[in-house]
This record gives C-alpha cells, structure tokens and sequence, in this order.
C-alpha cells in the first residue's frame, strides 16, 4: 500500500480550511441577521381619544435594533404574541433635526408609536414589540 502523497496532505488540509471559513461566514451570516432585530420594552401606554388621532400611544426605548415607519411588528407578553400592526412614529424624545426626520428610529431612542383604534387594556407596560421587517438605512444611524 502506497503512503499518501504531500499533495493529498495540501488538499485535505485546504479542504478542512474551506470548511472552517464557509462555517465562519454562515455563522457570521446568522449572527448579522439576528442583530437587525428590533426589539423594545413597553413603559407606558396612554389612550387617545382626539379628533384625528384615536387609538393607543406605546412609548419605551429601542434595546435592539432599528425600525421605521411601515415596518411590521408584533407585541408578545409572556412570550405569547397579543398583537400586531404596523409601524407609525408619533415621537421621538430628543430628535436633533425634526425637520429631517425620516421615519427612523434607533437603539436608545426613546419613542412613542401610535396604534391606530387600539385599545389601553390590549397593551401593558412590560410588554414586547419586537420586529424581524427592518427597512431602515443602517448606514444612516444617529449617534
């Protein structure tokens, strides 16, 4: 029996070095999908009973991620979802050039979305809004 070649010990460890970089890149791959995840807790929630504006307002601060107007989400409380709906920015504490404000919100902002006909007693403080639908320009994010 023949011992193999020095060129069949190139090929087995370029082969192993192969595997090991398409892992790291799927692995990386994941790891970047999972950071676009929006995520927020719930600290208030007011009801709206105005002319134009009827429903519910929810206000928290952006944990994780980006989102923007006319992104899905959903509001999960105790890890069961309760609700979903789309996107509509009322607020945002803070904003530096209101005038320019493009319907993005990011991590540390504190926000308040409306939540056109809801209802106070849907959505609690604690509660969950989380979306995986991230249309926002992530280059663009504020400091």
């Amino acid at each position: 029996m023949q011992r193999p070649t020095k060129n069949f010990s190139r090929s087995w460890r370029s082969g192993v070095t192969l595997m090991l970089l398409s892992a790291s890149i799927f692995f990386m791959a994941g790891c970047d999908k999972q950071s676009n995840r929006f995520q927020m807790t719930i600290d208030r929630v007011d009801e709206l009973n105005g002319m134009i504006l009827k429903g519910i307002s929810i206000s928290g601060t952006v944990e994780t991620g980006c989102i923007a107007n006319d992104d899905a989400f959903v509001v999960t409380r105790n890890g069961k979802e309760i609700h979903q709906n789309t996107v509509r920015v009322l607020n945002v504490k803070d904003l530096q050039d209101p005038d320019n404000f493009n319907g993005e919100v990011y991590i540390g902002d504190y926000v308040t979305l409306y939540i056109p006909d809801g209802k106070k007693q849907d959505i609690q403080s604690g509660d969950i809004l989380s979306s995986n639908t991230i249309s926002c320009d992530k280059a663009a994010a504020r400091k």
